[in-house]
């Protein structure tokens, strides 16, 4: 669907010289509405129909208008930042989720109690937030390194290559 979506779009842009983003909130309408009319009574396409509709959303907050609040929010500068190192996130998150509680449960001592053979630690809250908030500060910073010595590099080496 994806692909089919792009060479619309694609045609659109270069022949009927629409813009990229109207485009492709052009296409996902269509496509959208083909679905709901086409293969509404299949259950398996009506949970596709929230994403579609998320994207024909999203295509239409940020490609609608330059000055709409939504296109300056997702051009920010630190959320494409973190689309760049997402799939660092992606990697590294569990090894920080488990490094936050061991170093909670050796360090500080705080060992939890077992709830149906699972270990849970009970702070108050707002020291659960502050303790996610240093979690997810020290993701993101080494998520970054991650993308800026490893991923870049090895990118780098193999776009170089073809």
């Amino acid at each position: 669907y994806g692909f089919s979506l792009g060479v619309v779009a694609y045609y659109m842009v270069n022949k009927l010289k629409l813009k990229s983003g109207h485009a492709m909130l052009l296409c996902n309408i269509a496509f959208l509405f083909f679905l709901c009319f086409m293969y509404f009574p299949n259950p398996k396409v009506i949970t596709v129909l929230p994403q579609i509709l998320f994207a024909v959303i999203l295509y239409g907050i940020v490609f609608i208008s330059e000055n709409s609040i939504g296109y300056k929010l997702l051009t920010n500068k630190f959320l494409i930042h973190l689309g760049k190192i997402s799939y660092s996130i992606y990697m590294l998150h569990v090894v920080i989720w488990i490094f936050t509680g061991n170093f909670l449960r050796f360090v500080i001592g705080n060992n939890g109690e077992l709830v149906n053979g699972m270990r849970f630690m009970f702070w108050p809250w707002y020291i659960s937030l502050l303790i996610t908030f240093i979690a997810l500060l020290l993701l993101v910073l080494i998520a970054s390194i991650s993308y800026k010595f490893i991923e870049v590099p090895f990118l780098n080496k193999f776009s170089k290559s073809k």
